[in-house]
């Protein structure tokens, strides 16, 4: 009499989704407990009685859904999630993603090793060349001039968001450190080039070679004479001919120095010399 006197009511987004978190927090009770419980039991290693019958409750339970499945097929009909489902869907999603985060708790970073770092450069040269297996051979084809015109415009786009996106610095000077640092990596770098380049065999210039050769040396001594400009010749000052005077002396007085460090009985012969010198 009482069951008579109540009536279905189709479920609601809201109660659908109050049924879902209901769900959700018993789970999170029954998991509390489980763990507060779970130091009071002793674990009890798989016997292969107990194996065996695990394989035929599996294998049971998927024959059963198998026919289950095929008993109803047909008999359904789906139905489209309307926005109020989805939105459903996509706040039980966000709050399993928060308690997931919650439950992994913080954690420490660890460095790469050397053999961590080796495995992973193994894997991807294998994916490259995989990748390149699978692609095969093909046949080139020229850029269309379409192409080539998108491409350029692309460019200068690319460089003119990037001047805009640079912001202003100041300029900074080249410390004698950094200087000796670029010296050391040049020579370092030219020595590794010539060392590379290995052993060769000169080969004489052509006939035709040097005439091409004078040529360029003759036209660009008649463009640079075309591009100097016409001054006004200047005579030597006193102050010039004091200097030029004083430089010749310390280059007198410097070989004189070395001369005589290196032969000791070449000293009268160089007093001879700078004695007769005007």
């Amino acid at each position: 009499m009482d069951r008579a006197s109540f009536t279905s009511v189709i479920d609601t987004p809201e109660i659908i989704h109050a049924q879902q978190m209901k769900s959700i927090i018993s789970q999170k009770k029954y998991k509390e407990e489980a763990s507060k419980s779970m130091s009071q039991y002793v674990p009890v290693f798989d016997t292969p009685e107990m194996q065996r019958v695990r394989e035929n409750q599996k294998n049971f339970s998927t024959h059963q859904y198998q026919i289950e499945h095929r008993n109803i097929k047909g008999k359904v009909s789906t139905i489209k999630d309307t926005p109020e489902m989805l939105r459903a869907k996509e706040n039980t999603k966000n709050y399993s993603l928060i308690q997931y985060k919650e439950d992994l708790g913080g954690g420490t970073s660890l460095s790469e090793t050397p053999e961590m770092e080796r495995v992973k450069r193994n894997q991807r040269n294998i994916s490259t060349i995989q990748y390149k297996d699978s692609l095969g051979q093909g046949t080139s084809i020229p850029d269309l001039p379409e192409v080539k015109r998108v491409r350029e415009t692309q460019k200068n786009i690319s460089l003119i968001q990037y001047k805009t996106g640079v912001e202003q610095g100041t300029s900074v000077s080249e410390t004698p450190e950094m200087e000796r640092v670029k010296r050391n990596q040049h020579n370092i770098s030219t020595i590794q080039y010539k060392d590379s380049l290995g052993q060769g065999t000169s080969i004489p210039d052509l006939p035709e070679v040097k005439r091409v050769r004078e040529t360029q040396k003759n036209i660009s001594l008649i463009q640079y004479k075309t591009g100097v400009e016409q001054g006004t010749s200047v005579s030597e000052t006193p102050e010039m001919e004091r200097v030029k005077r004083n430089q010749h002396n310390i280059s007198t007085v410097l070989l004189r120095v070395t001369l005589l460090s290196s032969a000791p009985h070449t000293s009268s012969l160089l007093n001879t010399v700078i004695t007769n010198s005007p």
